[in-house]
């Protein structure tokens, strides 16, 4: 993208962008088809399309699940087309195709030999003399190979829009599969360190992953994510640091954990408070669900294996004199002996054994 201030309609189009990504991200589809109509309203230029890369974005959605996203980025695609110029030469193509006079003369250039048999079994019904029947026989056959021309010449002008439409709106596959300080040709800041100039690349690596933002915006996440880490530990490159900088790019680099990439990205997670994020903080949202079922199962299992507690006041504390106590029994002598009791008090927390008689 240039480096160029955007103009107003171009900076229109990237905040519908970011509105968009952000409804797809969060599987908003009704938000998605109602940004996309409102897509419908702009006019393209060949310019704001190169310069936003919404197109290559709105192509991608073609194959999105939801069936009214996807059926509004082919219109909106093609509306997209006729702007730049690419739909009159469809027309024309379709009017040819209903048209088969003229059809036939442009095809007859251009493919002389699929013109030939209608020509020949002409001569032949004519030699046998055979008349009108015959030559009402040959008819259907022309006109039938004057159809399969047309259909063979609309295949082929079909699939030079294809090819036209793809070229302005498809990237290259790497550009989201293997984005990285490499690929996308990024200068890395020098800071005087090469650990923290590589601890860059590395937060670099992990934020471009399955996006097609643009390279500085993640480059300047990632120096934000070093700096917020440097700072953690007194501006030292510690070995703490350098473990701290294991656990966060690792986990960067997790497919499951894509919402955190995102956040820091969208600037919906700060750099500072990702870097105190544990280890135990850092999984996915299915995970942290099953740890909190497995905690909240295991604290019921501990519960379960206590002694029920009641609140009485028969019992009165020695220490602070007061009768407001809990207490239970257990058995811990033999089955002919008396329970023991354990007491309470609730004030002092002053705990008393006693014996049942």
């Amino acid at each position: 993208m240039s480096s160029s201030l955007p103009t107003p309609a171009e900076a229109r189009v990237l905040e519908f962008k970011a509105s968009l990504q952000s409804a797809i991200a969060k599987g908003n589809s009704s938000t998605a088809a109602d940004i996309l109509a409102q897509l419908m309203q702009v006019t393209a230029t060949k310019q704001l399309l190169k310069r936003t890369e919404i197109g290559i974005y709105v192509n991608k959605l073609k194959k999105f699940p939801d069936q009214t996203v996807a059926a509004r980025c082919a219109t909106l695609l093609n509306k997209w087309k006729r702007d730049v110029g690419i739909e009159p030469k469809s027309r024309s193509q379709s009017q040819s195709q209903s048209q088969p006079q003229p059809t036939s003369r442009s095809n007859s250039a251009s493919a002389p030999n699929a013109a030939q048999p209608p020509s020949r079994s002409s001569s032949v019904s004519s030699s046998l003399g055979n008349g009108p029947t015959e030559s009402g026989s040959a008819t259907p056959n022309a006109s039938s190979s004057v159809s399969s021309v047309n259909q063979a010449g609309g295949a082929d002008a079909a699939g030079d829009i294809a090819s036209e439409a793809t070229s302005m709106y498809s990237e290259p596959p790497q550009m989201l599969t293997n984005r990285s300080v490499k690929e996308d040709g990024i200068k890395i800041p020098r800071l005087g360190d090469s650990v923290r100039e590589k601890c860059i690349e590395m937060f670099y690596n992990g934020l471009c992953m399955d996006t097609d933002d643009d390279s500085s915006l993640i480059l300047n996440v990632a120096m934000a994510l070093e700096s917020a880490l440097f700072s953690k530990h007194d501006n030292k490159v510690s070995p703490q640091y350098k473990t701290d900088l294991r656990l966060y790019t690792t986990s960067l680099k997790n497919k499951d954990l894509g919402s955190f990439r995102r956040d820091l990205r969208d600037s919906t997670l700060s750099v500072t408070e990702f870097v105190t994020l544990k280890s135990t903080d850092l999984v996915s949202d299915e995970k942290r669900q099953e740890l909190i079922k497995a905690q909240m199962d295991a604290v019921f299992r501990a519960q379960g294996a206590t002694n029920q507690k009641a609140t009485t006041d028969q019992f009165r504390c020695g220490k602070c004199k007061k009768r407001r106590c809990s207490y239970f029994q257990m058995q811990t002598r033999s089955a002919d002996e008396p329970m023991t009791t354990f007491v309470e008090c609730l004030e002092c927390m002053l705990s008393v054994v006693t014996h049942t008689p």
